[in-house]
């Protein structure tokens, strides 16, 4: 069998770049700050909303890149839950989740109120009314 091996001629594997399109598929990042790969939603930050993306799945690590330079843009860990994967921060940036002003509200303790004759316009029959005859 080593014999098989030694008259064996391997080729070098082809460069990096034409393997990326199967390694790290294209994808589109939702409205929302999703993107779908392998039947699950991956949040990235809200500022990438709209744009392409490339998603690339190494073991239990899912990887987020940009499609020129295959910068790093989000990591998750990848879980087969089906809730979505929020990343940290993913909606922080939008103005709608930003106060508009400084909170100055105040706690302040009401007594609660005497309910001890809360009923007693309802009694029909008093002590007093067989006396009044």
């Amino acid at each position: 069998m080593e014999q098989h091996y030694k008259q064996e001629t391997f080729s070098a594997l082809p460069d990096g770049g034409r393997l990326v399109p199967y390694l790290a598929p294209m994808r589109k990042i939702s409205w929302d700050g999703y993107v779908y790969y392998e039947n699950r939603l991956y949040g990235v930050p809200l500022t990438h909303s709209g744009k392409t993306v490339r998603v690339q799945r190494t073991g239990d690590v899912l990887r987020i890149l940009s499609p020129e330079t295959h910068d790093e843009i989000y990591t998750h860990r990848v879980n087969w839950s089906r809730k979505p994967n929020n990343c940290i921060g993913q909606w922080s940036t939008e103005p709608e989740e930003q106060p508009t002003q400084r909170i100055n509200s105040t706690l302040v303790f009401v007594p609660p109120k005497d309910t001890s004759k809360r009923f007693e316009r309802f009694a029909i029959l008093k002590e007093d009314s067989f006396n009044d005859k």
